[in-house]
């Protein structure tokens, strides 16, 4: 029996393991494909818990739909303008008492939303467990923080190494 968790809502299911491999998307709709025995992570802490996959089974004959998506400017502008924030206000902090880390971290602050609009992003969940995945564009491949299972990046899409 294998238990995996769906990387968005943190529902917990099992399966057997003859059902590896097979994509069922979860009741919050995400995309979810049942890992191999030696791929399957273990759940964090949960208070939820689902005992069997209740899952909608996904038609797999049919034309797969692209799940690895390129992160927007807005998005990374947004997320670039938060750390930019935080970096000018803690130096800003740190100009009183020690303030030449004060003036970088104001200079960090201010340059950070600029930086976050290089090259794009690319977000999806990994081939093996599941888990979302964050790759800059133009990078051959990289591990899952979740499975430590190297993936390589093709024609943006995430690919398993067999």
């Amino acid at each position: 029996m294998l238990t995996f968790y769906c990387p968005a809502c943190r529902a917990v299911y099992e399966a057997d393991e003859e059902d590896a491999g097979t994509l069922y998307t979860c009741e919050c709709g995400e995309p979810l494909r049942v890992p191999d025995a030696d791929a399957a992570p273990k759940p964090p802490r949960i208070r939820k818990r689902t005992p069997r996959l209740k899952a909608e089974l996904v038609d797999e004959s049919s034309e797969p739909k692209k799940t690895v998506q390129v992160v927007g400017i807005g998005e990374s502008l947004a997320r670039g303008f938060g750390i930019g924030v935080m970096c000018f206000g803690i130096g800003f902090l740190l100009l009183f008492c020690f303030w030449p880390v004060g003036v970088l971290f104001m200079l960090v602050g201010l340059v950070m939303p600029l930086i976050s609009l290089v090259g794009d992003i690319l977000r999806g969940p990994c081939p093996y467990c599941g888990h979302e995945v964050r790759v800059p564009d133009g990078q051959p491949g990289v591990n899952c923080p979740a499975c430590s299972k190297r993936i390589l990046v093709r024609e943006q899409d995430f690919v398993r190494i067999d």
